[in-house]
């Protein structure tokens, strides 16, 4: 029998470039630094290249021009390239605005507070979102959770990041599962900043209504009940951390940490390769809704509570929508709390609340008893009703799509936002509001005259 063979040949075109005018280069090899495509200018013009994205697929960018002249990276399939490495985010919250469609996941950052280009794990969702992971447990004790220069990731290592430790936070949340799920959470609470502050500077000492004794997270202005989805005390002041032993130790060394990398945790000491000596055995992160308390933790009763009080280490928390304290101290259940040494902690701060959060309050117009018609809103925190318009003063009324103000003073009152029209009615003069300020438009007379 005669044995036919054949030979297939395939052939690569790994870059394939013409001489025309107006040339496109193709460069379908994976780019030496996969992550970053290089300079785009007028001499990379028109290049294609493969690169992976942030999520470690395959994809392809083209260099090309912007409306403004200028040129970027933009991906073939007109994806958005907001929190790429070659086009980092500002912040979780600006992964917000800038991406409608956003997903919480992965993405790129950079500020002044980072310096260089860093993967940051963002939450897009959860109160209108912006949140950046920060660190993860999977069990209550606090002392040992080492920090790094590494991301923190859901379901990735226990550790803090160090990374963050200069960016300013207006928010911190604290997020308890007793899985490593998400969806299993029992309890999920933001404490919002009287005034920022750095990251690694989280925990505080006689001051923000943290004693000089018990220091804490203090300065705080309100605490939201993530999973109520509302205000629930605005009293209170500080989330007691620990004793305080020494600003070398203990709740001292907790803030280097969140700046330096830790391999032993904020409470233990280390003498030569062998020997680490424990000097600290508390450290948790509360709070309180109850009867408006102005403080919670290792020496107080706690709405939900997760660390260590006095060696002993664990979670606590009611049921869902309970506003009533359910943790003593020691580990201790009341009111039909539950405790438990299956925990998993996740936490999260937002430098900034996105400009999209805000509007998503929820405005409407009543007819009273008389029949004279009120504009009421919900308030996001609270959820109570409020008479007045979404966002703006009594002294600001909307006319149609247009916001109209009677002077300047008015106007600062505002929360803008880019687009937003505004007319001013004591110059006459049209405003639109560009991504930092209000530029004026036109008079009256010219627009009577368009």
């Amino acid at each position: 029998m005669a044995v036919i063979t054949f030979t297939l040949i395939v052939v690569s075109f790994w870059a394939v470039k013409t001489t025309k005018a107006n040339s496109t280069y193709v460069d379908l090899a994976l780019n030496k630094d996969p992550i970053n495509p290089g300079s785009c200018d007028t001499q990379s013009h028109g290049q294609i290249k493969l690169i992976k994205d942030r999520l470690g697929d395959e994809r392809l960018v083209v260099c090309s021009e912007n409306s403004d002249s200028k040129s970027s990276w933009k991906f073939l399939d007109g994806r958005s390239t907001i929190g790429e490495y070659f086009d980092p985010a500002y912040d979780c919250s600006d992964v917000v605005d800038r991406v409608p469609a956003a997903k919480s996941g992965i993405y790129w950052i950079k500020n002044e507070a980072v310096i260089k280009v860093v993967k940051a794990w963002c939450d897009v969702t959860t109160d209108g979102g912006g949140y950046l992971l920060v660190a993860k447990k999977d069990d209550p004790v606090t002392w040992t959770v080492p920090s790094s220069n590494e991301t923190v990731y859901p379901q990735g290592n226990p550790h803090w990041s160090s990374i963050f430790g200069d960016m300013k936070m207006i928010d911190i949340r604290i997020q308890i599962s007793t899985t490593s799920r998400f969806e299993d959470t029992k309890a999920d609470w933001s404490f919002r900043l009287a005034n920022k502050r750095p990251l690694g500077k989280l925990l505080v000492r006689n001051y923000g209504g943290c004693t000089e004794h018990n220091p804490g997270i203090g300065d705080i202005s309100y605490v939201k009940d993530l999973l109520l989805g509302k205000t629930v005390n605005t009293q209170f002041r500080c989330s007691l951390f620990s004793a305080h032993l020494s600003e070398e130790i203990g709740w001292g060394m907790m803030n280097r940490c969140l700046k330096m990398p830790c391999p032993n945790g904020f409470a233990i000491i280390q003498y030569g390769s062998s020997v680490k000596i424990k000097l600290d055995d508390h450290g948790s992160f509360s709070y309180s809704a109850y009867k408006n308390a102005s403080t919670s933790g290792i020496l107080y009763s706690s709405t939900s509570f997760v660390g260590c009080s006095d060696g002993k280490c664990c979670a606590c928390y009611g049921p869902r929508r309970g506003t009533k304290n359910y943790c003593l101290k020691n580990c201790t259940a009341i009111n039909g709390g539950t405790v438990t040494k299956n925990a998993h902690t996740w936490i999260w701060i937002r430098s900034s609340v996105p400009k999209r959060a805000w509007r998503k309050c929820i405005e409407y117009i009543k007819t009273d008893s008389n029949g004279i018609k009120h504009t009421y809103r919900i308030n996001e925190d609270t959820g109570i009703e409020e008479k007045g318009s979404c966002a703006y003063s009594e002294e600001v009324r909307k006319s149609g799509a247009v916001l109209v103000a009677p002077n300047e003073m008015a106007v600062k009152k505002i929360h803008s936002a880019p687009g937003l029209l505004l007319y001013r009615s004591k110059d006459k003069k049209l405003f639109v509001h560009g991504e930092k300020e209000w530029n004026e438009l036109a008079m009256e007379n010219e627009v009577s005259n368009f």
